[in-house]
This record gives structure tokens, sequence and C-alpha cells, in this order.
């Protein structure tokens, strides 16, 4: 089995991003929107290393997405190479629903950022 099959597949939010993590006066921090979908841990972290949200000149610094996987696989316990995988579909995905949409480039530079994390050393 490789890696990816052996990742223990669990429920996840799905859709975890600045703008559906709230914080409530009476209930704390709040995760809003959930997809419900079952899959390994390390794809509910891909999300967030594409956020902020349409700040291209953030997300797409190699620099700052490999030092954001490393604090989150040394936290979160889980595999930079299935993280960075996991970000690189993740952004290939939303850059599809988006073809026609003026935030296809942002997702396209998400993935260019992704690629090239994994390709280098």
């Amino acid at each position: 089995l490789d890696a990816w099959s052996q990742s223990i597949v669990m429920p996840l939010h799905g859709d975890i991003h600045h703008f559906n993590i709230l914080r409530s006066a009476a209930r704390g921090w709040l995760a809003i929107d959930p997809k419900g979908i079952h899959g390994p841990r390390a794809y509910e972290y891909a999300n967030s290393l594409c956020n902020p949200y349409m700040h291209t000149d953030i997300v797409a610094s190699p620099l700052r997405l490999r030092r954001q996987a490393q604090i989150i696989t040394e936290r979160a316990d889980i595999d930079m190479h299935e993280l960075l995988n996991f970000t690189f579909l993740h952004a290939c995905q939303c850059a599809a629903w988006s073809l026609h949409e003026p935030d296809q480039f942002y997702w396209l530079a998400c993935a260019r950022t992704a690629e090239a994390v994994i390709a280098s050393p």
C-alpha cells in the first residue's frame, strides 16, 4: 500500500478557509458551511494553504507555502508530501470550477506555487 492508501479516512469539514471560520460571542469559534466529506486529514489543511483568498501576492510565494506547510505538518503530524499534493490538487480543482471566473488565475497561481514547492528539494 502507498502512503495515501494508508491514511486514515475520517469525516472532514471539507471547506476550511477564512470566510468559514467565525467568532460567536455566545459559542466561541465556529466552522460554518461544512461539506461533510470523508478523506484523509491532510486534505482538510490543503485549502488553508491557498488562503488568504484572492491575495495572489501572498499565496504565490513558495517560501511562505513551504514555511506554512512545515508548521502544519509538524503540529498535525501529517506527511508534508501528502499535504502539498492535496494543496496542488485542491487548487487545480478550484481553477477548473472557476474556468470563466476572475478567480481562476488566483487558483492557478496557488497550483503553480504548490507544484514548485513539491518539485524543489
